[in-house]
């Protein structure tokens, strides 16, 4: 079970339809969104799948915390730095890849300012609901310290040496 076995499932993201409805109803526009059923997640995983990849999920609640956001402070929707974030999701309604909304401040992410921090806050609530709900719903709390924790550099020297 060392690094060379892990098996990783890409594109398996299980598309929470209750995300995908709450955006709709805050004016998005996303239809035919289907994701793969955890059940079956769950049994790949006892096949040896270690990595499931689901930015699908991280994607929609991210655009349903900015959602929220702007309907719940209104006058964000002026703010000279996060504005145009809230002009690109009513513009792009079936858009739900933050990367979408995201360039008016990619320039002040790291150093912005309170309604910048409110966007990232934003970002890191959607990451921790959808990955925080599949840690408890694959049984995985707690088994972070199980993890090998590898250095940038060595995982460089993995890829060097073993090619993967």
């Amino acid at each position: 079970e060392g690094i060379e076995g892990t098996l990783v499932s890409h594109g398996s993201s299980t598309v929470p339809q209750y995300i995908v409805s709450e955006i709709n109803g805050l004016g998005g526009d996303i239809h035919d969104a289907y994701g793969i059923k955890k059940e079956q997640l769950k049994e790949v995983s006892k096949l040896g799948i270690r990595k499931i990849n689901v930015d699908t999920d991280i994607r929609l609640a991210v655009t349903r915390n900015l959602r929220e956001l702007f309907r719940d402070s209104s006058a964000l929707r002026d703010s000279a730095s996060i504005g145009p974030i809230y002009k690109l999701l009513v513009d792009n309604p079936s858009a739900f890849d933050p990367r979408v909304f995201l360039p008016p401040i990619m320039d002040t992410v790291m150093y912005g300012n309170e309604d910048v921090a409110r966007v990232v806050d934003c970002i890191e609530r959607g990451v921790k609901e959808v990955v925080g709900t599949l840690i408890v719903e694959f049984d995985s709390l707690g088994k972070a310290p199980l993890i090998e924790s590898v250095s940038l550099d060595e995982m460089a020297e993995r890829y060097r040496t073993k090619g993967i």
